[in-house]
């Protein structure tokens, strides 16, 4: 406990540095020492920072594809967008596929991968994305099969982009422009970041 209020502090100090962050504080107050889930809540479960953008960015219709279902998946549905997600824990999968069975046939395509070396087949052929996001393992087998599905002008969004082991996939979008997201994270102690990169119509489905 005494590691976790240290933690705690230390975030609550480290926002007071950053006043991007000070307004999400109570909200993340709240996902740390509060009841519920952020797939109970329907709260991605990226930085504040990338979901503010994510509610500028994203448009009903869009065609998004997500490796990682949760808490992103039902705040993506309910904004109408045209989803196809991948997941690979069967048990999760049974949960989000009863939950949301709703949106299933209509705007949401549901996976299960239940091979390594199925995981980043499974966005080829079915482009062109708006968005994808890569928020699974094997991210850069991930990241080297989505670039060619992004629509021109469409995004890559990278979550724990500060993670050291996904530098070589990293440095395979380093001609694209990229904005990084640095901050709180709701149910999550320490600040971390999740980055975006705009995928140029030369690299895009066709080209």
């Amino acid at each position: 406990m005494g590691k976790r209020m240290g933690q705690i502090r230390g975030n609550v100090e480290a926002v007071l540095r950053d006043p991007a962050d000070l307004v999400h504080l109570p909200a993340w107050m709240m996902s740390v020492i509060g009841p519920g889930t952020l797939y109970d809540k329907g709260i991605p479960w990226f930085t504040y920072k990338t979901t503010r953008w994510l509610k500028q960015y994203v448009k009903p219709g869009m065609r998004v594809f997500e490796w990682g279902a949760g808490g992103s998946t039902v705040w993506l549905l309910a904004r109408d967008v045209n989803l196809i997600s991948v997941e690979m824990r069967p048990e999760w999968f049974q949960r989000i596929h009863c939950d949301l069975g709703k949106y299933e046939y209509n705007t949401w395509e549901v996976h299960l991968c239940e091979g390594w070396e199925e995981l980043s087949t499974l966005v080829k052929g079915r482009g062109p994305f708006d968005l994808v996001i890569v928020d699974t393992r094997r991210r850069i087998d991930c990241i080297v099969a989505a670039l060619p599905e992004i629509t021109p002008g469409g995004y890559l969004l990278l979550d724990d982009s500060q993670d050291e082991r996904f530098a070589s996939g990293i440095a395979l979008l380093d001609q694209y422009e990229r904005q990084d997201f640095w901050g709180l994270c709701p149910s999550t102690l320490d600040p971390k970041c999740t980055s975006v990169w705009r995928i140029t119509c030369e690299d895009g489905p066709g080209q």
